[in-house]
């Protein structure tokens, strides 16, 4: 299993990033980042949100890889579609659940459909 540490450096150098932008990105000093990378600190909840808003990612990811989840089998596209969404100002994921909903009742995939029928 790998650690946060090791999957932070790993993260670092896909990015090219140094620990002190990651720190800067985080709102959090270098120093807090250099000990959780050489383990004489535990990442908490607060600082593995801020790492995965600076890395573009699900905090569910990092939540995991730190041990503060249990590691479960996700699907994974589904993890990014609904950070994406969570991106969104709250008007455009309306719009976005909306589409989705459309879709699913054009295909009478949606479950609400039959909802909405037996409201008939």
């Amino acid at each position: 299993m790998e650690t946060i540490n090791n999957w932070i450096y790993q993260e670092l150098n896909k990015r090219h990033w140094s620990q002190a932008e990651l720190a800067r990105k985080c709102g959090v000093t270098t120093a807090t980042i250099s000990r959780i990378m050489t383990g004489d600190r535990k990442i908490g909840t607060e600082v593995a949100q801020k790492i995965a808003k600076a890395f573009d990612i699900p905090a569910s990811e990092v939540f995991e890889i730190a041990g503060l989840l249990p590691h479960q089998k996700n699907d994974e596209r589904a993890d990014k579609l609904a950070h994406r969404i969570n991106q969104l100002p709250e008007e455009d994921q309306n719009m976005v659940e909306n589409f989705i909903e459309t879709l699913l009742m054009k295909r009478g995939n949606e479950k609400g459909s039959v909802k909405k029928a037996q409201q008939r």
